[in-house]
């Protein structure tokens, strides 16, 4: 996996134009710690675009085009161990799945990708709201995955990072 101390952002003409109103967003990780905000991965501008983070109060957050409405689960993975989350949104419904469970879903605000900067374990640069912990696998689609695509991504990647 990848450390990074401080997040790591992308930002390129095309890479990240993923569409408008539907993503997939998968991240493995291993956190230090679930205290603070910790951004997984995010789309800039924050409340513009989308997001998936851990808010350091057993809850995961989705949003899409803005901080409400928003998908919150009712559970965090946890730390010291490997876990794969997964976002999806499909227009204005939101699904949060961890280790190839549903752990939320719910309405998250219509976006319209306009951005191309893509930030990963970081809110934007210079913001506290970073990862603590190990990046391990990064995907993003320009779909909303199904819950049954969702279970393949689960079993075909969780030996990757031994789970």
């Amino acid at each position: 996996g990848l450390s990074f101390p401080l997040g790591i952002g992308w930002a390129d003409s095309t890479a990240f134009a993923v569409g408008a109103n539907n993503v997939s967003i998968l991240i493995w990780y291993n956190l230090v710690t679930t205290n603070g905000s910790q951004v997984l991965v995010a789309k800039q501008n924050v409340n513009a675009q989308w997001e998936i983070f851990n808010n350091g109060t057993a809850s995961l957050f989705l949003r899409g085009g803005s901080s409400s409405p928003q998908v919150t689960t009712g559970s965090n993975p946890g730390a010291a161990a490997w876990h794969q989350v997964i976002g999806t949104i499909s227009g204005t419904a939101g699904n949060v799945y961890a280790d190839g469970s549903s752990i939320g879903t719910g309405s998250v605000a219509a976006f319209t990708d306009a951005s191309t900067i893509l930030d990963v374990g970081r809110y934007m640069p210079g913001d506290a709201s970073h990862i603590v912990g190990t990046v391990g696998l990064v995907q993003i689609a320009n779909v909303a995955w199904s819950s049954g695509d969702v279970s393949t991504a689960w079993t075909n990647q969780r030996t990757l990072f031994g789970v």
